[in-house]
């Protein structure tokens, strides 16, 4: 029945016991494929899952027939309850499972049913941050049924909370402990352990600073009062601590730096004020800070400093400046939770809540570019600006600091700024004299102005002239050229550089399309024209590139396959606001679409492709993020260069275009990237490229080529001047 001669039938208590105790042992002895048929009126589970039970195989070695593997939510109903969970859930009230797990410091992810937990706690070994070894504890959302398919603890929610608030009874310890999990002594002791994330570990770092316990703390204490001029009260009414945290170097080492700790605070339902996650961040390198925990909700620093009723607020860029100013001038002050255009859509709301908000951030393009973002959020009407285009001395004739904090350190009287502050004009306007700053910055800064440097192909900066936000990049190429592989390495490039990316994939599954960057990611590593042909990666070596790897800010949409434009402006929007994304890839747009540009197409489809490049056009110069989309040419002669109208659909893709890119792949293999239009300065060309197999990867060969012309401009030069010598001794003669 299922290619095997000694296959058996078993009743639901049979497999019951089987999936508890033997599956696997029962498997290896019969050597038989398993079926389990369970009749309608003698399964005991809800009608919604029914469906998955009519026919269920478990996989058997050798075997060659397609198998699935049974998900924690169908073990949980194959299972009786008595033997997997131990007692029955409760069923009145849903618990607060994320909020518990986050008061106990687990790192977890979730599904549409299901938290899992990073590192189980009743496991009696050590994860050793092994793959195998986590997210095998999973904790059903609804009734906080539990079971771990590493030590295969299991039980009820109400013994996953004892687990950690007092010590287990005896016999509570030998229903939730199995055959795999018996220690003799307690290995976890529950009296003295207290919830790890957030409060409590904001507490002991509060604690260390305020004590000065050990000498990161001093070092903390003494960078934040002597370089920072921020007084000792003022650190503890807003809860600054200190702590040491590990961050890798340019060398790739992990290196302990003594950072400062930023709360993050919000409100409960009962407005009461409740630690969130924390910023760390380092005292003699910027750039070293982190967010903890990964997942969680944002807040405010310094929300806790507001009292009720408070009608003003000010919000400034940095947690310095909001303590600076709270210290000067006494008013409440916040801090955005990560930046100047870091105002997350879930923090709106709050700010709603006040009828005036004075926005202080810095005094440069960003800050001002950031005022506008909070002010079109929260409504431009209840908003002040403390700086403005106008504005570079203050009314008592001093130069304007940078910031609230540097005003401080130069002794300013920081209530003189925010008497200045003045309501926003309207962000579509501007007069010549809004624009002076700009246009001095254009002049004299223009290698600022020309955008980050895309290293990977130098050559294609000096055309470009850098990446700028704001722009729209259009890319096309024949099918099979490496268009996506070039995008992979482009992103790739910026995301290195600092530009926080977000790939969308349309075409090529995710997985496949990691495992495309991890191995670009190692080649730049290792420096891609030193990697030998055939070379292996060692285990140990791969394992520290994909650290440093998952610590590039690179985001990858889900979405796959034809899409929605609004789901994926929907991705883009959020994650410009909560994890600042300056770069979106799109790849490609025929296949999000559903458009097959081979097939031709008639006047509809070219409708809505110019529908979505609108959008997308629009996104890009609202949010001041640079967009490049993939697109398929037309249908043309393989043997022929693409042109700039070869791009499928109709020309308003070029049209609303900034730049465009054409991967050409001539008859001999040969391929070069084409700049066929830039907004920015006019300049054309062409970046000749070779292909590194061992590493999947692009090299530009700009320089090569710069090489050969320089060669043969210096040999014709040397033959002209050979040229003229001769006629010269020949003219010598004759005289």
């Amino acid at each position: 029945m299922l290619g095997s001669s000694r296959a058996r039938f078993l009743g639901p208590s049979s497999f019951t016991n089987l999936a508890v105790s033997n599956a696997k042992t029962y498997r290896k002895r019969a050597r038989c494929q398993i079926c389990i048929i369970l009749e309608p009126e003698q399964r005991r589970i809800s009608s919604r899952a029914s469906s998955y039970f009519e026919r269920v195989t478990l996989p058997v070695a050798g075997s060659k027939m397609k198998h699935h593997s049974i998900s924690p939510f169908m073990f949980r109903h194959f299972t009786s309850r008595s033997q997997t969970y131990g007692s029955s859930p409760a069923t009145s009230n849903s618990p607060n499972i994320d909020e518990f797990l986050d008061e106990q410091g687990l790192l977890y992810h979730s599904n549409s049913s299901h938290f899992i937990v990073k590192e189980c706690p009743f496991c009696p070994s050590p994860h050793n941050d092994k793959l195998d070894n986590l997210n095998k504890l999973y904790v059903e959302k609804e009734s906080g049924l539990f079971c771990c398919f590493r030590c295969d603890a299991k039980g009820s929610w109400q013994k996953f909370e004892r687990h950690f608030q007092s010590d287990l009874t005896s016999s509570d310890q030998k229903k939730i402990e199995t055959k795999s999990f018996r220690p003799k002594e307690k290995r976890f002791p529950r009296k003295d352990r207290e919830p790890l994330f957030p409060e409590a570990v904001v507490r002991r770092y509060y604690k260390a600073l305020r004590d000065k316990e050990h000498s990161c703390a001093r070092t903390v204490h003494k960078y934040l009062v002597e370089t920072r001029g921020i007084k000792s009260e003022v650190l503890r009414t807003y809860g600054v601590g200190a702590g040491e945290f590990d961050f890798i170097n340019e060398q790739k080492l992990w290196i302990k730096h003594p950072c400062v700790v930023f709360p993050w605070v919000g409100h409960t339902e009962k407005n009461e004020a409740k630690i969130l996650r924390f910023k760390c961040r380092s005292v003699s390198e910027k750039q070293c800070q982190r967010i903890l925990p990964k997942g969680g909700r944002h807040g405010f620093f310094g929300w806790n400093t507001i009292p009720p009723g408070t009608t003003t607020v000010v919000v400034t860029e940095g947690e310095y400046d909001a303590m600076s100013v709270y210290q000067d001038t006494g008013l409440p002050a916040i801090s955005l939770p990560n930046g100047c255009r870091s105002l997350p859509n879930s923090l709106v709301p709050t700010l709603k809540l006040f009828d005036k908000v004075v926005l202080w951030m810095d005094n440069d393009r960003p800050g001002i570019e950031g005022v506008q973002m909070v002010a079109r959020k929260i409504g431009r009407k209840r908003c002040l600006s403390v700086y403005t285009e106008k504005q570079t001395k203050l009314p008592c004739g001093k130069e304007l600091a940078k910031d609230a904090n540097e005003a401080l350190l130069k002794g300013h009287n920081l209530q003189d700024y925010i008497q200045q502050a003045s309501p926003l004009s309207h962000e579509n306007a501007m007069s010549l004299q809004d624009m002076k700053s700009d246009i001095l910055d254009f002049v004299e800064n223009s290698d600022s102005a020309a955008g980050t440097e895309i290293k990977a192909f130098p050559g294609l900066n000096n055309l470009l002239k850098g990446h700028r936000p704001g722009e729209l990049t259009v890319i096309t190429g024949p099918t099979g050229s490496g268009k996506t592989t070039f995008l992979s390495q482009y992103s790739l490039d910026l995301s290195m550089n600092g530009v926080n990316t977000l790939f969308g994939s349309f075409e090529v599954p995710q997985n496949q399309f990691v495992s495309k960057m991890i191995r670009q990611f190692i080649g730049r590593e290792r420096g891609y024209a030193d990697e030998p042909s055939g070379a292996s990666i060692e285990k140990p070596d791969l394992i520290q590139a994909t650290n440093s790897f998952t610590l590039l800010n690179m985001n990858i949409m889900k979405l796959f396959g034809a899409t929605p434009v609004d789901d994926v402006l929907e991705v883009m929007e959020d994650l410009v606001n909560t994890r600042n994304i300056k770069h979106v890839v799109i790849d490609n747009l025929q296949f999000m679409l559903g458009v097959n540009s081979q097939g031709g197409a008639d006047f509809s489809i070219f409708q809505m492709q110019d529908a979505v490049l609108d959008k997308f056009r629009q996104f890009a110069t609202k949010e001041k993020v640079h967009i490049t989309i993939c697109m398929h040419p037309r249908k043309t002669d393989s043997n022929l260069p693409l042109a700039i109208g070869d791009f499928f659909g109709s020309a308003k893709a070029t049209q609303e275009a900034d730049n465009v890119l054409i991967l050409q792949t001539l008859m001999d293999n040969t391929k070069y990237l084409e700049v066929k239009k830039n907004r920015f300065d006019g300049t054309l060309g062409e970046v000749p490229l070779g292909f590194m197999k061992e590493c999947n990867s692009f090299l530009d060969l700009s320089a090569v080529a710069d090489q050969k012309r320089m060669d043969r401009q210096r040999s014709t030069e040397r033959d002209h001047e050979e040229q003229i010598e001769e006629r010269t001794s020949h003219l010598q003669i004759k005289l």
